[in-house]
């Protein structure tokens, strides 16, 4: 439907517009065929980036926007903002928006914490494996948006298909993330100190 060739059905998420470590998104076609994305700002400036764009923006492409397919629940997971980022991981914080574009039938996102889910009841709920449970769970349909500002704990629940646009960074702490293993076999990475 959407029209990507994916390496594996282990993908979850397309990077659609990258200028990161990790990705670069390459013009398709015209007389810029084959550029990285991040080797245009300094030649084509304000045009590409529009003229309130802040002076970081020329160093570093501001957005990330990703096409998210969920066939599983994601982990439960939070992001931290630029100062805490910029100490522990050497980039920027990840605020990030969603738009829903399509979901099966009682689809859903974790939001936030239930009301009274104070640092140690989260830290006990993180220690008996049950961090679902102070987590607001939220029916999601198409056409929604929600805003995911640094240190919202969330989380996408399977059956939903969103375009994600965030800052540029790939800086995830995760909380919970139903005891799944890596490529290597290894349980996944859970980052409880970061997070918390």
């Amino acid at each position: 439907q959407y029209q990507r060739q994916l390496p594996s059905e282990f993908i979850g998420e397309s990077w659609e517009i990258a200028a990161h470590p990790k990705e670069h998104t390459k013009v398709a076609n015209g007389p810029l065929a084959g550029r990285d994305l991040s080797d245009l700002i300094p030649e084509f400036g304000s045009r590409l980036l529009g003229r309130l764009a802040p002076a970081t923006a020329y160093l570093k492409f501001p957005l990330l926007i990703k096409l998210l397919d969920a066939n599983e629940n994601n982990s439960i997971q939070v992001h931290p903002d630029n100062d805490q980022a910029w100490i522990h991981e050497g980039e920027p914080g990840k605020f990030e928006v969603w738009y829903i574009v399509d979901t099966k039938p009682g689809a859903s996102i974790i939001y936030g914490l239930k009301a009274g889910t104070s640092r140690d009841k989260l830290l006990r709920a993180f220690n008996n494996g049950n961090v679902k449970d102070v987590c607001n769970n939220i029916p999601v349909k198409p056409g929604e948006i929600y805003i995911i500002p640094t240190g919202l704990v969330h989380s996408l629940g399977a059956g939903i298909v969103l375009l994600e646009i965030q800052q540029n960074s790939d800086c995830t702490y995760r909380l919970f993330d139903y005891d799944r293993l890596d490529h290597s076999g290894q349980l996944r990475r859970i980052d409880k100190e970061k997070a918390l």
